[in-house]
């Protein structure tokens, strides 16, 4: 069950934690360590993150799916936000060692809160292989105009403009001449505004046309971030980074509501990991062309770009696919 696939590998992040911080304290850590102990986490977290996400439906419903995704995205961030500050002061207060042991036991109400979930209605185990059933999920997604019409319209930004937060150090010290203080205050921003966008969603319930919201937030995605590359006053920048974070988050927020609102159950954990992978695994690759590119044409002018192609590819959406503009 999805539960039981949540406490291994929540379990399995938390012992992660618990080795790096005995090495640490022993001593005995070394890069390679560090290596493939990462490795291992993200192998778990791999796993975990669609586990999570198709659970979701499960516990609450279709009906109240939006506002929960919504509230779990804005956890996410708060803690994406807070928790950099709490490690530093944990790090000073208690070590290196003494933050990863707090870490590691950080997973228990976390594993406590999973073992008290409720019975689900139990599904039939499968006999077919995985390659079988990956095989099946891709070819569900490709014979639906609406669910891969949802991933293309997330993956182009994941590569394109998503990636902005890795090049906030060259606008930071180049473009607007800050230091590392104002390098925090420009990632706070995108951190608020990312809160923003998910409590946003939290509190869309009952917008019933959230197909057509995802087009139009994708093209407000596409145009702050141009207006943001293109920005040399730090007033200016931090209130478009606000809007560039909270406009990426409700993005990513709506097209998940989207995806578990019509995928049907047996389907949704390949469909959430097609997701997750796009979510996640694009990012890496947008910021190496972001970067590759910024070094030809300047960083400003490379970012400015990824802003025209989403707004160019969420414009082509509200033109041509309207199986995405229709799901509600």
């Amino acid at each position: 069950s999805r539960t039981r696939i949540l406490m291994v590998t929540q379990a399995g992040m938390a012992l992660s934690s618990l080795v790096i911080a005995l090495l640490t304290v022993s001593g005995l850590i070394t890069v390679w360590h560090l290596l493939v102990i990462s490795f291992v986490s993200s192998v778990f977290f791999a796993v975990d993150n669609p586990t999570r996400q198709a659970l979701v439906p499960d516990l609450v419903g279709r009906d109240r799916l939006t506002s929960a995704i919504g509230l779990n995205s804005a956890a996410w961030n708060a803690a994406a936000i807070i928790g950099p500050s709490i490690a530093g002061i944990l790090i000073a207060a208690v070590s290196i060692s003494g933050a990863f042991f707090l870490n590691a036991a950080s997973y228990i109400p976390v594993l406590i809160a999973v073992a008290i979930i409720p019975p689900l209605e139990r599904r039939a185990p499968t006999s077919r292989s995985m390659i079988r059933q990956l095989s099946e999920g891709l070819g569900y997604i490709r014979s639906d105009r609406a669910i891969w019409g949802i991933l293309l319209l997330i993956a182009v930004p994941s590569i394109a403009a998503r990636p902005y937060t890795q090049m906030m150090p060259v606008f930071a010290r180049d473009i607007l001449g800050l230091g590392a203080t104002g390098f925090g205050v420009l990632m706070a921003a995108s951190g608020i505004g990312a809160l923003a966008g998910a409590l946003i969603t939290a509190s869309l319930g009952g917008f019933t046309r959230r197909g057509w919201l995802l087009i139009l937030v994708t093209i407000a995605l596409g145009v702050s971030l141009l207006a943001f590359s293109q920005s040399t006053w730090i007033i200016a920048s931090i209130g478009l980074v606000i809007v560039v974070g909270g406009t990426s988050t409700l993005m990513m927020s709506l097209a998940n509501t989207l995806l578990q609102g019509i995928v049907p159950d047996t389907m949704r954990g390949r469909v959430m990991s097609v997701y997750t992978l796009i979510a996640g695994g694009l990012m890496p690759l947008g910021s190496m062309i972001l970067g590759s590119l910024g070094e030809f044409i300047g960083v400003p002018l490379a970012v400015g770009l990824g802003g025209v192609i989403t707004t160019i590819v969420a414009l082509v959406f509200v033109r041509s696919l309207d199986d995405v503009r229709g799901v509600r």
